[in-house]
């Protein structure tokens, strides 16, 4: 079996609430005792879930934070995805309050993908965690090559492009300790780089 793989998918409402329990107590327990230093231990004293239930689903700690991060790339990428495709907007309008939600969302767990993306990223973990990514450059292209008159291919590049751009300048910001800037300039400069791009595929 697949090391970091979950045991068993929950199926009744009681599972996926206590599921959702122990997602909360590890992102408490993040910015308690940092992801290298939370223990099963740890997350079970948090959540007041056993020790004992925390193994009916997951294998071992890594397990957990696959799981999670799934969990979180899930989230957000069905609200991106409803951003995007909102047509009550101009196209332009729904790119930037997506990527301005990612970038929210983003500092919201910034503590967890901090430690995630530096430590955990090896062994065919980086692809599982951004699947979720790839489908919303997909969807973020669709949205493009119908509203330019690019190619959907050459709007599937620049959607990668733009989402990878803004992903790693998060990270960059994630891992710099002697910070020069605040998390509010970060986000305007990242929102006006947007605004450029956009401007620049000529929506």
């Amino acid at each position: 079996m697949n090391t970091l793989s979950i045991r068993k998918k929950p199926k009744q409402l009681r599972s996926m609430n206590m599921l959702n329990d122990i997602y909360s107590g590890v992102l408490r327990g993040v910015q308690k005792y940092g992801l290298e230093n939370l223990s099963t231990t740890k997350i079970s004293k948090l959540t007041g879930i056993s020790v004992g239930s925390f193994y009916q689903y997951f294998i071992n700690k890594e397990s957990l934070f696959l799981e999670l991060s799934k969990h979180l790339s899930l989230d957000i990428s069905n609200e991106l995805n409803q951003l995007i495709t909102d047509s009550k907007f101009e196209l332009n309008e729904r790119v930037e309050m997506a990527l301005s939600r990612y970038i929210d969302y983003f500092f919201e767990h910034e503590d967890f993908f901090k430690v995630l993306y530096s430590t955990y990223l090896t062994n065919g973990f980086k692809e599982k965690v951004l699947e979720r990514r790839k489908v919303f450059c997909e969807t973020l292209a669709n949205e493009l090559s119908q509203n330019s008159h690019k190619s959907k291919e050459d709007c599937l590049i620049f959607a990668t492009c733009l989402i990878n751009s803004v992903n790693g300048a998060l990270h960059m910001f994630a891992q710099d300790s002697k910070r020069q800037v605040t998390k509010n300039e970060i986000k305007a400069f990242l929102i006006q780089s947007v605004r450029n791009s956009i401007n620049i595929i000529q929506i």
